[in-house]
């Protein structure tokens, strides 16, 4: 995070003064639905994500009074190559290993089969033309949706994500495992 707080506080001040005193200009961050959501075995890339968000709002109502639009940008799954750089802790808990072997795989498919970049380039470009733009615009198949369902019916949510990345392995394997009592 140390790293994310550099990056931001110097992109800050290198453009902020310039915008303070022109009375005007546009920040837009870059961000993801996983900024609004917890993704499974992404929890670094998701706290990343949260905290660019973060410092998105704040930063928002500091500099509005000075003309200064602040928005991000938030693609669900986008065809890259970030599934190409996923990291694995070298000490992994093996208790862990089918259910982030399917989450990995679904990650990795969601990727592949995920619609263009071009429409975050779409979306970048309405807010370098809008008037007034908003603080957030969502990008993707169904990350409006996701987003809302999360807020409102977290549970429906999360339960629906589970099922997404396969993580109910143990318990579907419990239940199938049959006891002298069953």
């Amino acid at each position: 995070m140390a790293f994310l707080d550099l990056k931001v506080s110097n992109s800050r001040r290198m453009v902020l003064p310039q915008m303070r005193q022109q009375r005007s200009g546009k920040i837009i961050f870059i961000t993801s639905l996983a900024g609004l959501i917890g993704v499974p075995y992404q929890s670094f890339y998701s706290a990343s994500k949260h905290a660019v968000e973060g410092i998105a709002k704040s930063l928002r109502q500091e500099v509005k009074e000075f003309g200064i639009h602040v928005s991000c940008v938030e693609p669900g799954f986008v065809k890259s190559n970030l599934h190409n750089s996923f990291l694995i802790a070298p000490e992994t808990i093996e208790d862990y290993n089918v259910s982030r072997a399917n989450a990995i795989q679904t990650f990795n498919d969601s990727i592949k089969n995920a619609p263009e970049p071009t429409a975050v380039a779409e979306t970048v470009s309405k807010i370098i033309y809008s008037k007034n733009p908003r603080m957030s615009y969502k990008v993707g198949i169904g990350v409006k949706m996701l987003a809302i369902l999360q807020l409102m019916v977290s549970s429906l949510f999360e339960k629906g994500a589970r099922k997404k990345f396969k993580l109910n392995c143990l318990q579907q394997h419990l239940n199938c495992i049959k006891t002298p009592f069953s």
